[in-house]
C-alpha cells in the first residue's frame, strides 16, 4: 500500500508504504511413478484425486489498513483512491486464488489549504504582515506664512494632525509546500484572486478620512486660517 502526493505523483515524505503478506498453498499430485499430473486434492484413501490449479488461503488474506492521518504535514484529512472514492481504510482483501499475483494499492493525498495569519512580528506560512496589511497616512500640518509650526490641530497643541486609513488581503497558502495560491476576497477561505492580480484583493478596513476642522486661528494667536476645515475623502489601497 503506497501513500501519494496527488499533486506532485510522488509518496508521500517519511510515509513508508505498508506490505502485507497473504500465505497460499496446493497440493501436487504424482501418479505411483512420482511424475507430476497436477495440482488438486485427493480422497481420503489415497486412490482418487481431482485436479484443479486453484490455490487455498493458509490465512486470512490481506488485513483492512488505516491510511495514515498526514494533516499535520499539510494534507486533506481524507485520502483518495485514484478513482476519488474514499480512502481513509483500505478494505481487506486476498488475493486471486486462481491466478494469484501481488497487488499494489495506491492512496492519494491531495495538499490542504489555509488562510495565511502572520502577525507583525512573525511571518505565517512565509507570508508577513506587510504582505497582508497596508496603512495609508494623512497628515495635516499647520504652519505660519514663514513655515513655523502652528499648534492648529483640532485639539490646539500639536502642528501635525495624523489620519490613518487600513487595508487588508487575505492570503491563502497551500500547507504542504507554504506556496502562495492567491487571494480570499469573500471569506469562504477559497482562491477568487490568483497572484498577479494581487492588488484587486485588498479590501477596507476603514478607508476614509474624516473631516476636519482646523483650530480658530485666535485661540493660537492669528487673525485668519486659509483652510478653515480639511475635507473628508475616500482612499483607496494605493493612495
Amino acid at each position: 500500500i503506497n501513500y501519494f502526493d496527488s499533486q506532485t505523483g510522488k509518496e508521500v515524505k517519511n510515509t513508508p508504504a505498508v506490505s502485507q503478506k497473504a500465505t497460499l498453498y496446493r497440493y501436487q499430485i504424482k501418479d505411483e511413478k512420482g511424475n507430476v499430473i497436477g495440482y488438486g486434492t485427493l480422497s481420503q484413501d489415497g486412490h482418487t484425486y481431482q485436479l484443479s490449479d486453484a490455490w487455498t488461503l493458509d490465512q486470512n488474506g490481506w488485513k483492512s489498513q488505516t491510511s495514515p492521518d498526514l494533516t499535520a504535514l499539510g494534507y486533506k484529512k481524507t485520502p483518495h483512491f485514484i478513482d476519488g472514492k474514499d480512502a481513509s481504510v483500505v478494505e481487506a482483501a486476498q488475493p486471486n486464488l486462481v491466478n494469484p499475483s501481488d497487488e499494489i494499492v495506491n492512496v492519494y493525498y491531495d495538499h490542504d489549504t489555509t488562510p495565511a495569519k502572520p502577525t507583525p512580528d512573525k511571518p505565517d506560512h512565509g507570508i508577513t504582515w506587510q504582505d497582508v496589511n497596508r496603512t495609508i497616512t494623512r497628515y495635516i500640518k499647520y504652519q505660519d506664512t514663514q513655515g513655523k509650526p502652528v499648534n492648529g490641530a483640532p485639539d490646539g497643541k500639536s502642528s501635525t494632525y495624523t489620519q490613518k486609513a487600513n487595508f487588508t488581503r487575505t492570503a491563502i497558502v497551500d500547507k504542504v509546500t507554504n506556496k502562495l495560491l492567491g487571494y480570499d476576497i469573500n471569506n469562504d477561505g477559497v482562491v477568487d484572486v490568483t497572484p498577479d492580480a494581487g492588488d484587486y484583493a485588498w479590501q477596507p478596513a476603514n478607508s476614509q478620512f474624516d473631516a476636519v476642522k482646523s483650530q480658530d486661528p485666535s485661540n493660537v494667536g492669528y487673525d485668519t486660517v486659509n483652510i478653515d476645515e480639511v475635507p473628508s475623502i475616500t482612499v483607496s489601497y494605493n493612495t
